[in-house]
């Protein structure tokens, strides 16, 4: 809660410093930078939650306590052994590529503007290189919180939050806009490595020295959830972080700037709502495990109740400020897009995080089953922003945006959680 606490007010903040030490154009950049690195969902291809989810099952079979003795247990072992070494070898190639495609793919797309006074290629490659080292590194995160581990997982992420936002914003007020991001990602990755390498090490060296009689099975263990997460993730893309890059390609670079702000505060306040759903989810793949149904449906549908209050209450407070800003004529009310399109864009990510909180439940059984409703979803949403940007501006998008999460992605993602609740038809 202090984690999400802390990303909520530093986003706020950083809204601030934006607006406040950012030229409108570069925050477009920003904003547009920002939007490209989410390429990464392409060469990840959803084993994030793969990951979180099989080591849920696995310290929910073998009941693994984080003692060194405990961690040469060979059955007890194994499965996280065997996950520990496939993540090691399978980020390193996919965080490889995307530094490498990434890059170029913004070398490509920034060069279309051609602003001579803009110095965006530097900032641009270090950037997109400590962003793969997050990403690489990352996964080690979904295997201690898939054990459990959330404590001291969220120490580590507020520590590598706090200082990597503090340390940015120094460098944006100090004139070096687009060097911000940069910083950003140098300090996560520093971060990260010193949790992993001192912090975690016990957990670990454990894992590694131990010699596996079995190995994880990918086509069986691995493969038949991730195909269809890496399909789900690909056409997500294809939501929020394409909409900045559409209105900086169609339209212009303040209102590309605008766009990615508000989808900035909309999505810090979903985050914040998921906490009560996310820290729950090893709980609810362990009721799985355990074929405990009355829990994990109890479980369930307390966080969900839980996480749509505090999404409502979230959003009605920001409503409010920017009421208020736009009242008093507030300079920095202009750097977010006109109220209306943040009701819009709020509306829909309240009904995505129920969309969410399904998700959530299913994968807890360790299965995949909205793979159809994100590919519909995610073709709907980008080929009608795509049109809106094209011929119309910001507004269009968030309609379009808003429609599709009301008239396809929450009916089909419903009739899917409804059909596994009542009948449990794997």
């Amino acid at each position: 809660m202090i984690l999400k606490f802390w990303q909520s007010l530093a986003g706020i903040i950083n809204i601030a410093a934006i607006a406040w030490y950012m030229d409108p154009v570069f925050q477009g950049y920003y904003y547009a930078f920002v939007s490209l690195i989410a390429l990464q969902a392409y060469f990840e291809l959803g084993l994030y939650s793969v990951i979180f989810v099989n080591a849920s099952h696995a310290w929910a079979e073998f009941n693994i306590q984080l003692r060194e003795e405990d961690v040469h247990n060979e059955k007890a072992c194994e499965g996280i052994l065997g996950l520990s070494r496939f993540v090691f070898f399978w980020y390193g190639v996919a965080a490889t590529l995307f530094t490498i495609v990434a890059y170029y793919a913004g070398v490509y797309f920034f060069s279309i503007k051609n602003y001579s006074i803009i110095e965006w290629k530097e900032p641009w490659l270090y950037y997109v290189i400590f962003s793969g080292i997050v990403m690489w590194l990352s996964p080690y995160l979904s295997i201690l919180e898939g054990c459990d581990q959330f404590a001291s997982t969220a120490i580590c992420r507020l520590i590598q939050s706090t200082t990597s936002s503090i340390f940015a914003w120094i460098v944006m007020a100090n004139g070096d806009q687009l060097w911000s991001l940069s910083v950003l990602s140098s300090i996560s990755a520093l971060v990260l490595i010193i949790y992993l390498v001192i912090f975690s090490r016990k957990f670990f060296r454990g894992i590694f020295n131990f010699k596996i009689q079995t190995k994880l099975k990918w086509s069986k263990e691995i493969f038949p959830m991730q195909w269809r997460l890496a399909v789900q993730g690909m056409f997500s893309y294809l939501s929020f972080p394409l909409y900045p890059i559409l209105l900086f390609r169609f339209v212009d670079e303040q209102v590309a700037g605008q766009f990615g702000m508000t989808i900035q505060i909309v999505s810090a306040m979903q985050s914040i709502a998921l906490v009560f759903i996310f820290t729950k989810a090893p709980q609810m793949a362990a009721e799985v495990a355990r074929r405990d149904y009355i829990n994990l449906n109890t479980k369930w549908d307390i966080a969900t109740k839980q996480a749509m209050k505090v999404s409502i209450l979230l959003n009605a407070i920001f409503f409010v400020v920017l009421t208020v800003a736009g009242d008093f004529n507030i300079s920095m009310r202009e750097r977010v897009l006109p109220l209306n399109e943040y009701v819009m864009l709020a509306a829909a990510t309240m009904i995505s995080l129920l969309v969410q909180a399904f998700a959530i439940y299913i994968r807890a059984h360790k299965i995949e089953r909205l793979t159809l409703v994100g590919v519909v979803s995610g073709c709907a949403y980008g080929i009608f922003a795509w049109y809106a940007a094209l011929n119309y501006g910001a507004k269009e998008v968030a309609i379009s945006h808003l429609a599709v999460t009301v008239c396809i992605t929450l009916p089909l993602s419903l009739y899917v959680y409804i059909k596994l609740r009542r009948y449990r038809e794997f």
